[in-house]
């Protein structure tokens, strides 16, 4: 859809000198494109901003033509650092931020969860680029606790029945999870404020054990969590298939989310028949098809979701590390090359073709990779 706003770089036609450190020539062109400019190949007479990469010399070899526009101001240069400025606004700083796989491995869960708890409202990404989800701080201790809450079989329906409640009992405070002192005990939950435990509908909670209440406290999870049972698992399903893609898709997603993976891959496949492929189904396949051990299955699925959705990062760095796990070692490091193309800030990706490139012998390149997984 084309933007109506009026940019800095709006109807602007752009040359860049050289190789940007800050982005992918690939990425720059799709920022340009949303601030209604173009990306051009050639320095020629259609030229209104030539950018200088970070690393380059300031010098241009300009026919006539072009010298004549610069010495009458027509043509404007700029520095690298100066034309991320103008861009400011479309690109996103990821420094510092989790993607689903690194939040995953941070709280021992699958990347899948991780996603599963956002589409649920249950995870807060503080930003996106493409489909790929970025996560603060803050969503660490969320999703430790939404990872301990699942291994004691609470369904995420009742999880978030009582996240609601909290929010109802703690209007002040906007991610209960993240922000109240709380402790899980088995499937109950419990908020300890001003020295007691309280329920979730506002209740104290006394305990009436010999051991001292502090000791409790100390030896628990740093989370609070005792009232009325959080939940009933959902009910297996056993009666016939909705019909349509969305009813389908919105099953698969509840039988992954009971551990049924071969079930939500069923119902992914008959999505699909009745309404055609998509990027997003086709790469939730691809996992499931992954966690049940069908690698080359799973391949096949992320090379459709590329080819459906091209901007589909996350998709290819998954690629990459299933090539690398199946010993295809040179289409992993293409795979992990090609997703920096679409994301240069990909952590991730840095510090998986860091370590692939060492194992090849490619010392140089591996560091250079791995000192920018740092820098991020």
């Amino acid at each position: 859809m084309e933007t109506t706003v009026k940019t800095p770089l709006k109807d602007k036609t752009v040359f860049l000198q050289g190789k940007l450190q800050g982005m992918p020539r690939r990425k720059a062109a799709v920022l340009l494109k949303k601030q209604g400019a173009k990306l051009v190949s050639k320095l020629g007479e259609s030229v209104d901003l030539v950018v200088f990469g970070e690393r380059e010399s300031r010098q241009l070899d300009f026919d006539e033509l072009t010298r004549d526009m610069f010495e009458q101001g027509t043509l404007q240069i700029v520095t690298e650092r100066e034309f991320l400025t103008l861009l400011e606004g479309t690109a996103v700083n990821t420094h510092s931020l989790y993607t689903p796989a690194m939040l995953a491995e941070l709280v021992r869960t699958s990347p899948n969860m991780i996603r599963l708890w956002e589409r649920r409202g249950l995870l807060h990404a503080v930003a996106h680029v493409g489909n790929l989800a970025y996560y603060d701080e803050t969503e660490i201790l969320a999703a430790r606790r939404l990872t301990q809450l699942t291994k004691n079989h609470v369904s995420l329906d009742a999880a978030a029945r009582k996240i609601e409640s909290l929010k109802l009992l703690f209007p002040e405070t906007a991610r209960p999870l993240a922000e109240l002192d709380l402790f899980i005990d088995g499937k109950s939950l419990r908020i300890f404020k001003d020295s007691v435990f309280i329920d979730s509908a506002g209740q104290k909670l006394f305990s009436f054990d010999e051991e001292p209440l502090e000791s409790v406290i100390s030896e628990a999870e740093p989370s609070s969590f005792f009232d009325q049972a959080l939940g009933e698992t959902l009910p297996s399903d056993d009666a016939e298939l909705p019909t349509g893609k969305k009813p389908l898709c919105d099953l698969a997603v509840r039988k992954e989310e009971q551990g049924d993976i071969a079930g939500a891959l069923d119902c992914y496949r008959a999505a699909l028949a009745a309404g055609g492929p998509d990027a997003v189904s086709c790469f939730q396949m691809a996992g499931l098809l992954y966690q049940l051990g069908e690698l080359p299955a799973a391949r096949e699925r992320y090379l459709m979701t590329i080819e459906l959705d091209e901007n589909f990062v996350e998709a290819r760095a998954a690629l990459g590390a299933l090539f690398a796990e199946m010993g295809e070692t040179e289409l992993a490091v293409s795979a992990f090359e090609g997703a920096l193309d679409f994301h240069e800030g990909y952590a991730d990706v840095h510090f998986q073709l860091g370590m692939l490139l060492h194992q090849l012998g490619r010392t140089d390149e591996s560091r250079e990779h791995l000192r920018l997984f740092l820098e991020l």
